[in-house]
């Protein structure tokens, strides 16, 4: 797994500006995660991880947002889902987050219509925050 290009820096500097970033997969376990981000580096920027077995219900559910926003007691207008997906879209709409959809990977502009924000490169959300 490689790490496309400008996410590092951009979580690096989002890092740098205090910000708590945290991954979420349905599709991966915690301990998969966990091994994702060790071997790209990841775990330097990423302040928690999210896998399918941290969670019930799977998207659209707000699960996992409100178990991030418990876990550092943060509000739900503090918060900017990142995704590519409608699913994506509907969760975060779900847990009343701000929604910004990315086009660099399979996200497409008509699925993401109702995103907060839509990129075509990851850098831009430095930019936003």
């Amino acid at each position: 797994i490689t790490v496309y290009p400008q996410v590092m820096d951009t979580l690096q500097e989002l890092n740098r500006r205090g910000m708590k970033i945290c991954m979420i997969s349905e599709r991966k376990t915690h301990s998969t995660l966990d091994d994702i981000c060790k071997s790209t580096g990841l775990t330097s920027v990423i302040n928690c991880v999210l896998g399918k077995d941290d969670v019930s219900e799977s998207r659209p559910s707000p699960e996992a947002i409100n178990i991030i926003l418990k876990k550092f007691n943060a509000k739900a207008e503090e918060v900017i889902l990142v995704g590519d997906t409608i699913f994506d879209v509907m969760m975060a709409k779900s847990a009343e987050v701000a929604f910004c959809g990315v086009t660099y990977r399979s996200g497409k502009k008509e699925d993401l219509t109702d995103a907060n924000w839509i990129i075509d490169e990851f850098c831009t959300l430095v930019d936003i925050i």
